[in-house]
């Protein structure tokens, strides 16, 4: 019986930040932060949660790195 309220209060929450935090992609809010928090949260229980939220991890890893070695070549031109 406990398991039942955990996945309905975790899923009706995780919903309503998950709809919130797109909303704040528009509206003035932190949209990007909130959408995390829901997955994380609905994360709990479901496993396409979990599944969105490493690719975005992996993502970010990947962009980190782009933006790493941008740097590095916009140093090195500013260095001739």
């Amino acid at each position: 019986m406990l398991h039942w309220i955990r996945h309905i209060v975790v899923s009706v929450f995780g919903s309503l930040l998950l709809f919130l935090g797109i909303a704040m992609l528009i509206l003035p809010g932190p949209g990007i932060l909130t959408i995390i928090v829901a997955l994380s949260l609905l994360g709990i229980e479901f496993a396409w949660a979990r599944k969105l939220l490493r690719n975005i991890k992996k993502d970010v890893r990947k962009t980190e790195k782009m933006a790493i070695k941008l740097e590095k070549n916009i140093e090195k031109g500013f260095d001739r």
